[in-house]
């Protein structure tokens, strides 16, 4: 009887250096474009996120435009945990979460159709710009999966 071959899994693959340091380039060139996006890393992956509470609220005052990028940016993260799992509906309801950070709590999703050009949108810097289109995309991206392909067109 001839032995069987084994599978290989995801974790007894080696990992490829290569990779690696490539993503380690890539994360360096963001964060020249986006400082405030390496503290995000450091936060998200804290066990004891109170520890930056302190640093949050300095930033608060400081830098208001960067601690609503980070607090979008650690609820993005948190809905892409999420979405990796399967989570669809609970990943959407945190990117809507992310894009309040920036847009402001009162502001209603969706917005209709072709409005794309009210103030709140037109008022916002490049880089919040590109987190709400990102946490757009992600919604709309569960909706896909979800296979609520009526709602894509919304976000």
């Amino acid at each position: 009887m001839a032995p069987t071959a084994s599978k290989s899994t995801a974790d007894s693959r080696t990992p490829d250096p290569g990779k690696n340091k490539k993503k380690s380039v890539v994360l360096q060139k963001a964060a020249a474009f986006r400082p405030e996006l390496t503290t995000l890393e450091a936060i998200c992956i804290a066990s004891d996120r109170s520890v930056f509470a302190e640093f949050l609220g300095l930033m608060h005052q400081t830098q208001p435009i960067c601690h609503r990028l980070i607090l979008c940016n650690i609820d993005k993260y948190e809905g892409n945990e999420l979405y990796k799992k399967g989570h669809f509906a609970l990943a959407r309801a945190k990117y809507l979460v992310a894009a309040k950070k920036i847009l402001g709590e009162e502001f209603g999703f969706p917005v209709a159709p072709r409005c794309v050009k009210i103030n709140e949108y037109m008022q916002l810097e490049w880089r919040e710009m590109m987190d709400i289109v990102a946490c757009f995309n992600n919604v709309a991206q569960c909706f896909i999966k979800e296979g609520n392909i009526e709602e894509v067109s919304f976000y």
